[in-house]
C-alpha cells in the first residue's frame, strides 16, 4: 500500500485528516501542511494515533546515487 493522505469533510463542518501508509512521527510531517491549511490543530483531543505511529520509517540507503543493493 502506497502512501496517501485522505481529507474527510463532515456534513457538520469537522474536518478530519488522516495519513495512510506511514510509519513512525512521518504522518504528522506529511500532514502538516493540510492540517495547517485547515485550521486543525494537532493536540491530544483531536489526534488518534495508530500502532504504524510507533514503527520506525523504513529507510532506503543510497550509495553513490545508487539505491544500495543494486548491482551490475
Amino acid at each position: 500500500m502506497g502512501k496517501r493522505v485522505e481529507v474527510i469533510l463532515g456534513a457538520d463542518g469537522s474536518v478530519k485528516v488522516e495519513a495512510l501508509g506511514f510509519k513512525g512521527g512521518s504522518c504528522l510531517e506529511a500532514t502538516e501542511f493540510i492540517r495547517k491549511a485547515l485550521g486543525v490543530k494537532n493536540d491530544e483531543s483531536n489526534t488518534k494515533v495508530k500502532s504504524s505511529f510507533y514503527e520506525e520509517e523504513e529507510t532506503e540507503m543510497v550509495v553513490n546515487g545508487l539505491p544500495s543493493g543494486f548491482c551490475g
